[in-house]
């Protein structure tokens, strides 16, 4: 459970703090798919915090590399 003054998504402006990059610079790692996916609310772009910080504790694979990674830890579910 996140802390009460943590935030479960985290804007653009967020990440940028986070990772001490300029928001610029998120947009062009989330185009290049070196940032795990964003949510999308509406118009809105969003990070999911905990992904964020498994994917930093992950050594900040690429995209497709997380998503392997992801897939991989998911159980399986029989039909």
């Amino acid at each position: 459970m996140p802390k009460h003054n943590e935030q479960l998504v985290l804007t653009a402006e967020e990440v940028a703090e986070l990772l001490c990059i300029s928001r610029a610079h998120v947009f062009r790692l989330q185009r290049e798919g070196k940032l795990p996916a964003p949510v999308r609310l509406g118009r809105s772009v969003r990070w999911p915090r905990n992904e964020l910080e498994a994917w930093l504790r992950a050594g900040a694979p690429t995209q497709q590399e997380w998503q392997t990674m992801q897939a991989s830890n998911r159980p399986e579910t029989t039909p």
